[in-house]
């Protein structure tokens, strides 16, 4: 077809556009995540704790945590160093 080329072309720049849109919803989800974290081990919303501990073993718990700070490690050095990321959509 005749138009096969422009097609491509848009395809193309549509998922090189979506790229930033999914380093911000990398960024803002790691946040829940660690306000979760936080939330958790402030033990100030008991109801939440007892979900929690009800969904998770302890083992799994303590993974989840390691996971979480790798992530804090990761959007720290994203809020430093590629601020834009920070904004919202």
């Amino acid at each position: 077809m005749a138009f096969d080329t422009a097609v491509n072309r848009i395809r193309a720049v549509e998922r090189a556009g979506r790229a930033l849109g999914m380093f911000k919803t990398i960024y803002f989800q790691a946040n829940d995540l660690r306000s979760a974290l936080a939330l958790y081990q402030g033990g100030t919303d008991p109801v939440f704790n007892a979900a929690f501990n009800t969904l998770f073993t302890n083992a799994e718990r303590a993974e989840l945590a390691l996971m979480i700070g790798q992530l804090d490690t990761l959007l720290t050095d994203w809020a430093a160093n590629h601020a834009w990321v920070t904004t919202g959509f």
